[in-house]
């Protein structure tokens, strides 16, 4: 399901990005970003999860999420961890950034999401 509904928008993110506890505020996020997105007009024509299917996804990521004692704080901060696409989410969030694919005030919050 992850593979479905997350990359409508951007790379398959590794579940690695956050911890357990970390990952439920990001999927609520990218939740509530795919229904304003499938409600105006968009040419993207998202598809948004149920709740079972939303509830399957944030279980599936808190299951294989970073361990916090496997992550050191620098490598954390610098977003160094390498997901599936070879890519950080520093890297990733520098590409949607550059592409326009999102403003000044979403990339400044996302990096110090990332940071966290």
């Amino acid at each position: 399901m992850v593979t479905e509904f997350c990359v409508q928008c951007h790379d398959l993110p590794s579940p690695k990005q956050h911890s357990a506890s970390g990952w439920p505020p990001t999927v609520d996020r990218m939740y509530n970003r795919m229904n304003m997105m499938s409600t105006s007009n968009n040419p993207m024509q998202i598809k948004v999860p149920t709740e079972a299917e939303l509830g399957k996804i944030t279980a599936y990521l808190q299951a294989h999420a970073i361990d916090p004692e496997e992550a050191s704080g620098s490598d954390k901060a610098q977003g160094s961890n390498v997901g599936p696409s070879g890519k950080s989410p520093l890297e990733i969030l520098q590409e949607r950034y550059a592409r326009g694919e999102i403003d000044r005030k979403e990339y400044l919050q996302q990096l110090e999401d990332l940071k966290k």
